[in-house]
């Protein structure tokens, strides 16, 4: 798969394909000049890379338009009871932004169309790629494109939100090179922000059940103080923020698209009576649940 060749510039040595197993392909056309698509992958417990990216330029010929690429290979953290994501150990984003999309951001230049600005082209190897530094916010927006929004009509220009944030980065990094600074010194290695992400996964599965910071912490293995600073700064809002939110856009799938009744919504998700949801659900959408039968 091409991918492999073009990652194997940023690892300096060949990624031996049948070490992976392909477990799915989801691919996202994000505009009419950019797409991404995602591999999901599973490598026995013995093969492991680190986290890495690349930025690929393609020259403009006849058969190709001149692209941008970027393509990051992450280890996932994700654990499961579903058979595919518990064997799920790798992700590869590969991110593809054609002429059109660069003049639109003015990274091509009117003049030389198709080619890179000269203070970019400078900093890229004549080869056409670059390694890239995976930094902290990096991982943090790839992380985010896996965690859309519960209504479909939003999510196309989440993505786009993401993606844009995510070449800012990248293209930051070749220009200046170095790191993009990422301020919470309580996520600085590895190890910490995964527990972030595994308490955000525990959030979601006890949507019903709702758990104190106290038990959240424990179960995470991360002080509380901790937790609660680097969830922030991960994710943009409180541990109690994300949970009301994927309770909210949970109960309004369930009263738009599976027409439960309110005193349903209101069991499933934990709350001791209906007021107290209603409330809650008012609080967030500005209507009552009742508004939407």
């Amino acid at each position: 798969m091409p991918h492999f060749s073009l990652l194997a510039q940023s690892y300096q040595t060949a990624l031996a394909q049948e070490d992976f197993t392909i477990l799915r392909k989801e691919v996202n056309i994000l505009d009419e000049d950019s797409a991404l698509t995602v591999h999901y992958y599973s490598t026995p417990e013995h093969i492991r890379y680190d986290n890495s990216g690349l930025m690929v330029m393609r020259a403009e010929d006849k058969n190709d338009g001149g692209d941008l690429q970027l393509l990051y290979y992450l280890n996932s953290h994700k654990k499961g009871s579903d058979k595919e994501l518990a064997e799920e150990q790798v992700r590869i984003f590969h991110f593809t932004f054609n002429p059109n999309y660069l003049k639109r951001c003015g990274i091509f230049s009117d003049e030389r169309k198709a080619t890179l600005s000269l203070n970019l082209a400078t900093m890229v190897t004549h080869q056409g790629f670059k390694k890239l530094t995976l930094c902290a916010k990096t991982k943090n927006n790839l992380s985010l494109l896996q965690d859309l929004p519960k209504e479909v009509s939003l999510r196309k220009l989440y993505m786009q939100m993401q993606t844009q944030q995510i070449l800012w980065l990248a293209l930051q990094s070749v220009l200046f090179e170095k790191e993009i600074p990422f301020v919470c010194k309580f996520l600085a290695n590895e190890a910490d922000y995964a527990k972030i992400m595994l308490a955000k996964q525990l959030l979601v599965q006890q949507i019903g059940d709702p758990i104190t910071i106290k038990e959240l912490s424990r179960k995470v293995g991360m002080n509380e103080c901790y937790l609660k600073k680097g969830f922030k700064e991960i994710t943009g809002m409180t541990v109690f923020e994300f949970f009301q939110k994927e309770r909210m856009n949970y109960a309004q799938e369930m009263l738009c698209q599976k027409g439960a009744s309110v005193t349903e919504v209101a069991a499933v998700l934990g709350y001791s009576s209906i007021s107290h949801f209603s409330t809650a659900f008012k609080k967030y959408t500005g209507i009552k649940p009742c508004a939407l039968f």
